[in-house]
């Protein structure tokens, strides 16, 4: 995770973590768990964005399930057109 302050972006690395299974996908569950947590409580965080390839669709499946919840969005917000937003409460 690379360090920020209260209200900048902070990255989380999640690569090859929505095509983990097994063991691999719970330790890859627990590591983003443990970054989020450090956003929320050290950095004072209020909440997380994250961009997902419209089609990866195992990302945005993964993303769901660990609570994460798709963002509607226009084409003007995302950086890309390709892409899905999704959003967390921390």
């Amino acid at each position: 995770m690379r360090p920020c302050g209260k209200n900048s972006v902070c990255e989380i690395e999640t690569c090859g973590m929505s095509t983990a299974s097994g063991p691999a996908r719970s330790r890859a569950r627990a590591q983003i768990a443990l970054q989020l947590s450090q956003l929320s409580s050290d950095q004072g965080s209020p909440g997380m964005h994250l961009h997902v390839p419209r089609g990866n669709q195992n990302a945005a499946g993964f993303y769901r399930h660990i609570g994460f919840t798709e963002l509607p969005a226009t084409p003007d917000e995302l950086p890309a057109p390709h892409v899905l937003l999704f959003g967390m409460d921390l």
